[in-house]
């Protein structure tokens, strides 16, 4: 009694599709991080928080897509199912995740990003109490 080739071939590509799946919000956040390493004030910060965002996003998009395909559109059209079963797909899954994290991550730069220095137009700008008080 033999393993169909079929099923393995499916094993496989579902356990390649779960370690892609939570390999990749490290490698993201870890390659924004490598871009903006100068400009981040915070950068432990913003690998935290920059993982657990993704991760979030990922599970955020895997249940909001089956959630309405599933509820709304499948029972409503029943030769709808393959689609269903495409968009509720890892792989795109992820790929969607991956496209709506690159907002996330670039908002979280700039949350944790150092303050510009304050230049000579902008010091005149400041009251005097402003100023007595930085005294």
């Amino acid at each position: 009694m033999g393993i169909d080739a079929t099923l393995l071939s499916h094993v496989r590509t579902e356990h390649i599709l779960a370690v892609a799946g939570l390999v990749w919000p490290f490698a993201f956040t870890l390659c924004a991080t490598a871009l903006r390493w100068k400009q981040l004030r915070f950068r432990a910060g913003f690998l935290v928080a920059g993982v657990l965002g993704c991760f979030g996003l990922q599970a955020f998009l895997a249940r909001l897509t089956r959630y309405i395909f599933w509820t709304y559109v499948a029972p409503l059209e029943p030769y709808s199912y393959s689609m269903a079963l495409h968009i509720t797909d890892p792989i795109v899954i992820i790929l969607a995740s991956v496209v709506c994290s690159v907002p996330l991550l670039a908002w979280l730069s700039a949350l944790l990003a150092i303050a510009p220095a304050l230049g000579d137009g902008e010091e005149s700008a400041k009251s005097s109490a402003t100023r007595a008080r930085i005294r």
